[in-house]
């Protein structure tokens, strides 16, 4: 090698360590202490880095909850929308429902008012017809109608069948036999009771059309 060549080793400044201070020299001696003293050193990065990290634009942030925002009102509103609906399809349900019962019951009605005189019917001591107005009457299917319409209707029924009894028990060839023996004894009870029984009937249906106008229905 040629002695002309400088020598550039020779000429870079050395570089010595920092000495460590005398109390940092058993923290590194000690495992525990040094593993302990690397994970500190790690948390310590990471909270400076979550604490410093660039966070969006706060255009960006606003525009991000006014769509979250729109979001929830859509779904409010939506939900909503499915309630109403939901009402009105009930709605709508209760009161075909309870017009289908009204057109039965004013078909037995009128069926039984056509075939004419009940009283003729009366006279053989089962009362024909009442029992029969009031044994359809009790057929007709209240299972899709609201709970107030549905008793209300079945007072009414009760009520017609109540008549129907006391006149099989009061106007049949055997009560009219017993009438001659008691020389008509019992017309003015009998007449009242009678009285009794037809007010009954107006004011179980008076119940029953109340309720059906409650659900929007003309009786």
């Amino acid at each position: 090698m040629d002695d002309s060549t400088p020598n550039h080793r020779s000429s870079s400044p050395e570089i010595t360590p920092y000495p460590l201070p005398e109390w940092f020299k058993p923290i590194l001696a000690n495992e525990n202490l040094r593993n302990g003293l690397i994970v500190g050193a790690l948390a310590v990065l990471a909270i400076v880095f979550l604490l410093f990290l660039p966070s969006s634009p706060s255009g960006m942030s606003e525009q991000e909850k006014a769509r979250e925002s729109e979001k929830a009102r859509i779904t409010m509103q939506e939900k909503a929308r499915e309630e109403e609906q939901a009402r009105i399809a009930m709605q709508e349900n209760t009161t075909t429902a309870i017009r289908e019962v009204l057109d039965q019951y004013k078909v037995i009605f009128q069926d039984v008012e056509k075939r004419g005189d009940s009283w003729g019917s009366l006279l053989d001591g089962d009362s024909g017809l009442m029992f029969e107005f009031a044994k359809r009457q009790n057929a007709i299917d209240l299972s899709r109608c609201p709970s107030d319409f549905h008793i209300a209707f079945k007072r009414h029924v009760a009520a017609s069948h109540e008549q129907a009894l006391w006149v099989s028990n009061n106007y049949g060839i055997p009560t009219i036999a017993k009438g001659i023996i008691t020389a008509g004894l019992g017309t003015i009870a009998d007449s009242n009771k009678w009285e009794e029984l037809k007010k009954n009937i107006r004011t179980t249906y008076l119940a029953v059309q109340e309720s059906a106008i409650q659900y929007g229905v003309t009786p």
